[in-house]
């Protein structure tokens, strides 16, 4: 029995690090000021950022960010929409994205898909944009 819980437990310490996360998120002004830089390095397949480490960033208003890499059928149908493109003569990035998500302090929680060096627009309250995140791979 406990040789099988000995098993048990080195497997899923195999799988939790299989696709590890790694890169960071940053999330900038629209004139271009850095606001916040956040590691994404876990060494595991899933990295949280809890309420502690945003804390020191109160202008995002998050609580949390739980982010992990996009499915590997998303990244295949991604892949095929880069051959396409290389095909049509435009050059295409085959990294991997992220799946971001936010839990905001004042509204209920979203996700984001996020693909490296493309910064999108990002408020925790969905109303004013007033920043943009961005996935660099790293």
């Amino acid at each position: 029995m406990i040789i099988a819980v000995i098993l048990l437990f080195i497997l899923y310490n195999i799988l939790i690090r299989t696709n590890r996360v790694k890169g960071v998120l940053v999330f900038r002004h629209y004139d271009g000021e850095e606001v916040a830089v956040i590691s994404l390095n876990s060494g595991k397949n899933t990295k949280t950022i809890g309420g502690r480490a945003l804390s020191a960033y109160p202008q995002l208003d998050l609580k949390r960010i739980k982010a992990r890499f996009t499915s590997r059928r998303a990244r295949v149908k991604k892949r095929e929409e880069d051959v396409l493109e290389t095909i049509e003569g435009f050059s295409a990035s085959a990294q991997p994205g992220v799946r971001v998500e936010f839990t905001p302090k004042s509204s209920p929680h979203f996700t984001e898909t996020l693909q490296p060096g493309q910064a999108i627009p990002f408020s925790a309250h969905g109303e004013d944009n007033l920043f943009q995140v961005e996935y660099r791979n790293q």
